[in-house]
């Protein structure tokens, strides 16, 4: 995928927010030039803009490359330090009607990253409940 691709992506995730480029630049810190060079692949999108632009329209930053998200709205985030303590709280909570999902969260630079554990429950659950 190339940047036209990229920021053509993003361009029709701004509109479908009912964005401005001058709104999005406000979002994230960077010039109404930028965002429309962005848009229009004129420039490379550094890592960091793609974060800002992602976090501004509320999107994760694959959706700019043309993977879907996934829509996976937690209702719990855990973190929980060993494996096997992971495997244990995941299979409670399936055995429960939860969807489990592990997640390695990143954190500043010289920090080790951590893993956390997110769950929702499914409406499916509910209706048996």
């Amino acid at each position: 995928m190339n940047n036209n691709d990229v920021g053509k992506n993003i361009k029709n995730i701004r509109e479908q927010r009912k964005l401005s480029q001058k709104r999005l630049a406000e979002l994230t810190g960077r010039g109404e030039s930028a965002i429309s060079n962005y848009e229009n692949g004129v420039t490379e999108i550094p890592c960091s803009a793609l974060l800002d632009i992602a976090k501004a329209l509320e999107c994760g930053p694959e959706e700019f490359f043309g993977v879907q998200s996934d829509n996976f709205n937690p209702v719990a985030e855990l973190r929980i330090y060993t494996l096997e303590d992971r495997q244990e709280v995941a299979g409670i909570l399936v055995k429960n009607g939860y969807t489990v999902r592990q997640i390695k969260v990143p954190r500043e630079k010289g920090k080790s990253n951590y893993f956390c554990i997110q769950a929702k429950l499914e409406e499916s659950s509910l209706e048996s409940q």
